[in-house]
């Protein structure tokens, strides 16, 4: 379905104060192991989380991590936010062990290295590290009316874009309530992640499932804007190898360029936890066409810099069209991408922008889950399949151009580009394979759930 690539140039965003008389950071800084948010920001409480916990060890700001463990058959691939934390998941071993230790060898673009062993026997190891955000990278919280503030502004000062608070109340009460409480932002350079979102076949024959927005005839009507909302799937330990995944919402998904921003998970079994370990990776790409170019964040992925996501955190994105000033325009130039962790506390996030280096056509507004190259870069030979994750609700809305700030969602534009790739709008598989996704929406508007009966 996706015709992706990626490459980078980024332009981090800009620390502001909005707000008439705002006195900038607040006077507390927030530290890498701060609590989760009690109260969930969607209609669904995330569920409670099966089996390991997170771990978070100390590295340095700027850090690119491999992830290895004893008898595990692939590598995985962690990245350090600024304060030079990375987080995985894994379940603490048998304290009796004497051998329970998985390894981190990192370097830098600067060609600096580093190995650190994580003992998962031990207590401490599950013990956040004591870390703080410098109070530059703490964005104050908006203040005032938050209409008042044009677009352009909203995003130069780290906050996204506003959703229209009359046709999309749902998602402009997300974003309100990150937008009026002080949130972190990571502005690091980005981090080009090993292999791209481009899609590969599985021995299933489909690489995608979910649902694109396409009723649209570019350029009079055209998805520009897009927001997206899901909770982050559960690992699944019904694997005994590796198994990756992206999950995301954007633009451009039914022919390029694309604009995307989500997750990727990935797995890895380690024989003597009798379970896996696993990473989840922010990202964002401006995939063009194959040929285009080979830079970075256009050809390969690219990762945002924050870290300690956890599994049922509440992750909140957008992709859009925009100009060189941050505001919303169909043919600007350039594409916004934004993605914050909802459930950290306070939030985490980030921003970014790329100019285009094609005519954006916005034919698609997307939310899906696949497959990726990225299986065949983290898993080598030794990949299963990439549905080994719990069950993903992404909540999708968007914004055409011929429509200005109507929203547009699964309700409203519903259309055959819907379902699991190779079956079209058959989102019911008529046998019980365990490897089969199940594409499920609710028949009123706005969610596409996508669900693996093997992960659940």
């Amino acid at each position: 379905m996706i015709n992706r690539s990626i490459a980078a140039v980024a332009c981090g965003p800009l620390l502001v104060c909005l707000a008439t008389g705002c006195s900038g950071a607040p006077s507390t800084t927030a530290g890498e192991s701060a609590e989760r948010s009690t109260a969930p920001l969607s209609t669904d409480s995330p569920p409670p989380r099966s089996g390991g916990q997170t771990v978070q060890t100390l590295t340095w700001p700027g850090a690119i991590c491999d992830l290895s463990a004893p008898g595990m058959s692939n590598v995985l691939q962690v990245v350090a936010d600024k304060t030079g934390v990375v987080s995985f998941f894994a379940s603490p071993a048998d304290p009796s062990k004497t051998d329970a230790k998985v390894a981190l060898d990192c370097q830098d673009d600067a060609g600096r290295t580093g190995h650190f062993d994580v003992d998962l026997a031990a207590a401490s190891t599950f013990e956040p590290p004591k870390v703080s955000w410098p109070a530059e990278s703490i964005r104050p919280a908006l203040a005032g009316d938050p209409t008042q503030y044009s677009q352009a502004d909203l995003w130069k000062g780290g906050y996204g874009h506003r959703p229209n608070p009359k046709t999309q109340p749902a998602m402009y009460a997300l974003w309100e309530r990150t937008a009026t409480a002080p949130m972190r932002l990571a502005d690091s350079p980005p981090h080009s992640l090993r292999g791209s979102m481009t899609t590969v076949t599985d021995t299933l024959g489909f690489t995608w499932a979910g649902g694109s927005l396409t009723q649209s005839n570019p350029p009079s009507a055209a998805y520009d804007f897009a927001i997206y909302s899901f909770l982050v799937p559960q690992f699944s330990d019904t694997t005994t190898g590796c198994s990756n995944s992206g999950f995301w919402g954007g633009l451009g998904g039914i022919s390029g360029p694309l604009i995307q921003t989500g997750l990727i998970e990935t797995t890895g079994y380690v024989p003597f936890l009798g379970g896996v370990i696993g990473t989840v990776t922010p990202f964002y790409q401006f995939a063009q066409a194959p040929g285009t170019t080979t830079a970075a964040c256009y050809y390969n992925t690219c990762s945002f810099n924050f870290s300690g996501i956890m599994a049922g955190d509440q992750m909140f994105g957008e992709s859009a069209a925009c100009n060189s000033s941050g505001d919303l325009d169909y043919s600007g130039g350039f594409g916004c991408f934004w993605l914050a962790d909802f459930s950290q506390n306070p939030p985490v996030g980030q921003s970014t922008m790329l100019p285009d280096l094609e005519p954006f056509v916005g034919e698609s507004a997307d939310a899906i889950a696949e497959d990726s190259s990225m299986e065949a870069q983290f898993c080598g030979t030794a990949g299963n399949e990439w549905l080994n994750f719990g069950s993903v609700k992404i909540e999708l809305q968007a914004e055409r151009t011929d429509t200005g700030s109507t929203e547009h969602n699964f309700g409203s534009d519903n259309s055959t580009a819907w379902g699991i790739e190779g079956l079209g709008t058959d989102s019911t598989p008529d046998n019980n394979l365990l490897d089969w996704p199940v594409v499920d929406w609710d028949g009123v508007a706005n969610t596409v759930e996508i669900i693996w009966l093997q992960g659940n």
